[in-house]
């Protein structure tokens, strides 16, 4: 019998990368040999065909409930200018009044009946494996900065009762917005445009996160940043294989995992679009800036889908160690027994073919994947950043999504998944000019007569 835990990353990577200053003047960067190879090859991956027809991802999002006159699918709901720290669950963490006050105001959108002091009755609040931002008068003390935005806010969506769930589920997702910042000695200029920026699992790597958010304000960008993955991405799910299972009840399973995986990544989708929607009504004169997307890790599985929500808005985006296929994903990362967020018990040893047939039943049901989303994209100013040797985010995964997207400009960086962000530090001149290149800066502000 084989049992593994699987996710995205690691507490390791949220302690090691909250170590790189944010303080460090980035070198100059040197780009990796062109012979360098795109992946080690890991034959134990059953590599979906790259060439396969895209599917229609249209119709396939997720239900949520509607929200207030206009039935928008998520709300945003202000939080205090404060420090921001990040809880993971266990079974009786929730609820906090915090969880409260977000509840009742998303229950209120939906127009739901309830009271108060019963409120963890009229929602489901996230279990366990869960990981929430929350905002604090008490800032944790580590190595990481964080530096405040000039509005922090919490999106939130409900998911609809079911057999399983009696009442409606809520998610949350934290995000920061910050102003670009004039360099000093240096004229007023016109933002550039909103740049969102989406981390690892657990709001990873922070202190490369805080460079980039930073180099990014100083060349006129506003930056839309999300703290973490919606709460209920890294939630517990378990499922047991058997591998000599009938056709049938392998569809059955494929169509039950991508219901759950998918709907993870709609999540993130749904928030962005709900933090957008938010800024804008802050600053309506934002509205029309040109947008760019930005992921790192899960950040970047989850790109091809945040921008097939809307992706007429995007002008540009990056994807630093990413991959598609969130099944095969998951099932060999090497940070799966670190984090337990997606626990598969096999019945007894797949072989190769046993372990293809269950990839290929998910992605039948999963149109949300970045396997099919990234065709979003095309058209689009894409850049891949992938480390060759990596086996969190599986480099041969990473070769597949780049395919999908068209095979457009990659650079490849020797070595493994945390390294690969770590040593971003360096390349952020030449990634801020190849950001810049692409979405090109407004005129500049006449002087006053």
């Amino acid at each position: 019998m084989k049992t593994t835990s699987m996710a995205f990353a690691s507490i390791a990577s949220l302690c090691l990368l909250a170590c790189v200053a944010v303080g460090l003047q980035p070198a100059p960067t040197t780009e990796a040999p062109q012979s360098l190879p795109s992946s080690i090859p890991m034959p134990s991956i059953p590599v979906p065909d790259a060439s396969a027809p895209f599917v229609d991802y249209s119709k396939a999002w997720p239900a949520r409930l509607p929200l207030g006159k206009e039935g928008v699918l998520a709300v945003a709901i202000e939080r205090p200018r404060i420090a921001w720290g990040f809880s993971h669950l266990g079974f009786d963490l929730l609820p906090r009044e915090a969880d409260k006050e977000e509840a009742i105001a998303i229950l209120s959108a939906a127009g739901i009946e309830f009271t108060s002091d019963l409120i963890d009755q009229a929602v489901a609040f996230e279990a366990s494996g869960s990981f929430i931002a929350r905002f604090t008068e008490n800032a944790r003390k580590g190595m990481a900065k964080r530096t405040l935005g000039s509005d922090h806010f919490v999106v939130a969506t409900l998911t609809p009762a079911s057999v399983n769930a009696k009442v409606p589920s809520i998610e949350r997702t934290g995000f920061a917005f910050y102003n670009p910042v004039t360099p000093k000695g240096s004229m007023p200029r016109k933002a550039r445009g909103i740049a969102l920026v989406m981390p690892g699992i657990f709001g990873t790597p922070e202190g490369t996160l805080e460079a980039l958010v930073a180099s990014l304000r100083r060349d006129g960008w506003h930056v839309l940043r999300m703290l973490a993955q919606p709460s209920r991405f890294t939630q517990a799910v378990s499922w047991t294989i058997d591998p000599a299972a009938s056709d049938a009840q392998i569809h059955a399973l494929g169509r039950d995992i991508a219901g759950a995986l998918t709907n993870r990544v709609a999540e993130c989708a749904y928030a962005v679009e709900g933090a957008f929607r938010y800024v804008h009504m802050l600053r309506p004169e934002l509205a029309e800036l040109p947008r760019i997307a930005i992921g790192f890790s899960g950040g970047a599985i989850s790109l091809p889908t945040v921008v097939a929500k809307e992706p007429a808005k995007y002008k540009a985006a990056v994807l630093v160690g990413g991959a598609c296929h969130y099944w095969l994903t998951n099932a060999h990362s090497t940070y799966a027994d670190m984090i337990r967020a997606i626990h598969v018990e096999w019945k007894s040893e797949p072989n190769l073919d046993q372990k293809r047939r269950v990839a290929e039943a998910y992605l039948r049901h999963a149109p949300l994947d970045a396997f099919h989303t990234a065709a979003a994209l095309h058209g689009t100013p894409t850049l891949v950043i992938q480390a060759n040797a990596d086996s969190a985010v599986a480099s041969v995964l990473g070769d597949v999504l780049w395919e999908r997207l068209g095979k457009p400009e990659r650079w490849i960086r020797p070595g493994e998944h945390l390294p690969l962000f770590i040593s971003l530090i360096k390349d952020l001149p030449s990634l801020n000019d190849w950001i810049n290149a692409k979405v090109p800066a407004p005129a500049p502000v006449s002087a006053t007569p």
